[in-house]
C-alpha cells in the first residue's frame, strides 16, 4: 500500500448553509430519545452506554491544559479508544500532565470512575504525538486500571469496506457543549492520584446521539488512517466521539472517532456541500478510522498483560 504525499491527504469538505434556511432542529438528542429514530433496539442502547464514557484529563496549565471528550471500551473492556489530542495538547504538543490524573467516567454508571493506566510504554500508545500536524493519525488507545463489569464493547468494521456518500452513520458522544436541549446529569467527584485535590463536576448520564450521512471518505493508507467526512453536528467537547455503522448482518460496528469539525458546525447551522467557501465559513465534521491496524494492536496490548 502506497504511503501518501502531502498533495494526496485529504482536505477538508466545505459545507455550507442552505440558503434561505433559517430555522433548523437539532438533529442530536439523548441517546434514550433518538433510539426509535436510529433504529437501536433496547439491548442496543444498554450496549452504547455500557461501552462509551468520558474522557477527562484535569492537567496542568503550564503542561498542556485540560481537556474532556468521549472514548470507548474496547477489547476485554481493560482500554479505552479515544482521540490523542485528548492526553496531548495539538497547540503545544504537550502531554496534559500529569496523565496519572486522567479519567474514564462510564455512561452506565458515572460514578465509576477509573483512572488510565499509564505506568509503562505496554499500557498505553498514541498514534500521533503532534496531534494537529498528524490529524490523520489522531487516536490513542490507553489500558485502564481494571476492567469495566459488564463491559461488552463493540467490534471494529474489520473489513474496511468503501463507505459511499449518503451511507448512514450513528454519532454517539459522551460530552457536547451548547446543545440546544437539555440532558439528565450526575454528579460527580474526581481524586487526583496524590489526593491533594478533589473536582466536582455534573456529566450527563447518558450518551447524546445523532443519525447522519458519510459525505467523503478516504481509505487508509500505509502512513495513514481512513478518514470520514459527514454532516453530524459538533459543538465544543465532541472529540473522541463514536461513530457507528449498522452492518449487512444488522450488527453494529464501530468504524471512525470524531476528531474536529468546522466552525459552523458549532453553530447549529444545517449543511450542503459547496466550493469556494472561506476558511471562516467551513462546515465539515471529520473521523479518523477504526482500522484493523488499531484493532491489531488492541490485542497485542491484551496479551502483553494476560
Amino acid at each position: 500500500m502506497p504511503a501518501w504525499s502531502q498533495a494526496d491527504l485529504p482536505h477538508p469538505v466545505n459545507l455550507v448553509l442552505q440558503e434561505g434556511q433559517t430555522v433548523w432542529k437539532d438533529p442530536r438528542g439523548p441517546l434514550t430519545q433518538k433510539a426509535r429514530e436510529l433504529g437501536l433496539s433496547p439491548a442496543e442502547v444498554h450496549r452504547i452506554r455500557k461501552n462509551v464514557g468520558y474522557v477527562y484529563c484535569p492537567g496542568d496549565q503550564a503542561k498542556g491544559g485540560a481537556s474532556l471528550g468521549t472514548g470507548m471500551l474496547v477489547g476485554n473492556g481493560d482500554q479505552v479508544v479515544t482521540d490523542a489530542h485528548l492526553f496531548i495538547d495539538p497547540e503545544t504538543n504537550l502531554r496534559r500532565e500529569p496523565l496519572a490524573d486522567c479519567r474514564f467516567i462510564n455512561l452506565a454508571d458515572p460514578s465509576a470512575v477509573v483512572r488510565f493506566d499509564f505506568t509503562g510504554e505496554k499500557t498505553y500508545k498514541f498514534y500521533a504525538p503532534f496531534p494537529k500536524a498528524a490529524w490523520y493519525n489522531d487516536r490513542a488507545i490507553v489500558r485502564l486500571t481494571h476492567r469495566i463489569p459488564g463491559a461488552d464493547p463493540f467490534p471494529f468494521d474489520l473489513d474496511e469496506a468503501p463507505l459511499k456518500r449518503g451511507d448512514p452513520l450513528i454519532m454517539i458522544s459522551a460530552e457536547q457543549k451548547r446543545l440546544t436541549f437539555s440532558m439528565p446529569q450526575h454528579h460527580v467527584s474526581i481524586t487526583s492520584q496524590d489526593r491533594r485535590w478533589v473536582i466536582e463536576t455534573d456529566v450527563n448520564n447518558e450518551p447524546i446521539a445523532q443519525a447522519c450521512r458519510v459525505m467523503g471518505y478516504y481509505a487508509r493508507t500505509a502512513r495513514a488512517s481512513s478518514v470520514v467526512y459527514s454532516d453530524c453536528n459538533d459543538t465544543e467537547g465532541a472529540s473522541g466521539s463514536v461513530i457507528l455503522i449498522r452492518k449487512p448482518d444488522g450488527s453494529l460496528a464501530a468504524r471512525a472517532l470524531l476528531t474536529q469539525g468546522g466552525i459552523p458546525a458549532a453553530d447549529y447551522k444545517p449543511f450542503k456541500v459547496g466550493s469556494g467557501v472561506g476558511y471562516d465559513d467551513l462546515s465539515f465534521t471529520l473521523s479518523i478510522g477504526l482500522d484493523a491496524n488499531v484493532h491489531d494492536d488492541i490485542t497485542m496490548m491484551e496479551r502483553a498483560h494476560e
